[in-house]
């Protein structure tokens, strides 16, 4: 049931399956799928009163992240949540416990955040969580630019959403995750790649052994107060040279 009072679950549901098909048969993907999912959220709930708009937020490790929007300026909302560590939807997913605020310019929950969506023009929010088991939670959010825009009916109708398509969500995030531990372990080789390759080049420029290169490139990362993978990049750039691909597993 929308807000408008019409009852559209079963097409939302058959539409969904259909995307999630194209996804896991490898013609769709995953990022533009979870677009999609948030899309039709946004859509769903809003009424010709109130536009809505939706981002879909992964908490994982403790650490919120937004994997899909509605929007640019939902986007944006969910990014100052994650940035400042606080906001209605973080607690959501974190609770995993709907939350709801019926108006930024009166609620004084989270004082480093809603100002910042009120001064958006955002007056009403609304976190609905789901949980992925034990890989991570995570939740749609919504955001109206009218007061008391999510009534009854409408936090009725996010929930309702959420349920139809919670099998499908769960498995995209749960790719989603996936996708950025490959992402994180790629990042990890990359740097690890660059810091032998510059201890190598500290090895040959100063005939030393391995460890005191690598202790030189330690103590540079600490007087500098830059991260050791930076260091060893400069390393690399001023001796002309480039990191080279991960080592072999």
């Amino acid at each position: 049931m929308t807000p408008n009072g019409t009852d559209d679950s079963s097409a939302v549901e058959q539409s969904v399956d259909s995307d999630l098909l194209d996804f896991v048969t490898g013609t769709g993907d995953i990022h533009d799928f979870l677009q999609e999912i948030a899309t039709r959220a946004a859509r769903h709930l809003t009424t010709p009163d109130h536009q809505v708009m939706c981002a879909v937020s992964l908490l994982r490790r403790r650490r919120p992240m937004t994997v899909a929007w509605s929007s640019e300026d939902a986007r944006r909302l969910d990014d100052e949540q994650n940035r400042v560590a606080e906001g209605p939807c973080i607690t959501a997913a974190r609770s995993l416990e709907k939350v709801y605020v019926p108006d930024t310019l009166q609620d004084d929950r989270w004082p480093d955040y809603l100002p910042t969506a009120s001064g958006q023009g955002v007056r009403s929010i609304l976190g609905t969580p789901f949980h992925l088991a034990d890989e991570a939670d995570a939740g749609l959010n919504f955001y109206s630019s009218s007061p008391d825009a999510f009534a009854a009916t409408s936090i009725g109708v996010a929930h309702e959403f959420v349920r139809e398509t919670s099998n499908a969500l769960r498995l995209a995030v749960r790719l989603a995750v996936l996708a950025s531990e490959r992402d994180d372990l790629d990042a990890a080789l990359r740097s690890r790649s660059t810091i032998n390759t510059a201890v190598g080049i500290l090895m040959a420029q100063n005939h030393c052994s391995q460890k005191e290169a690598l202790t030189f490139l330690e103590r540079a990362s600490s007087v500098r107060n830059l991260k050791l993978r930076d260091v060893a990049a400069a390393v690399v750039a001023s001796a002309g040279g480039t990191a080279g691909p991960p080592p072999a597993p």
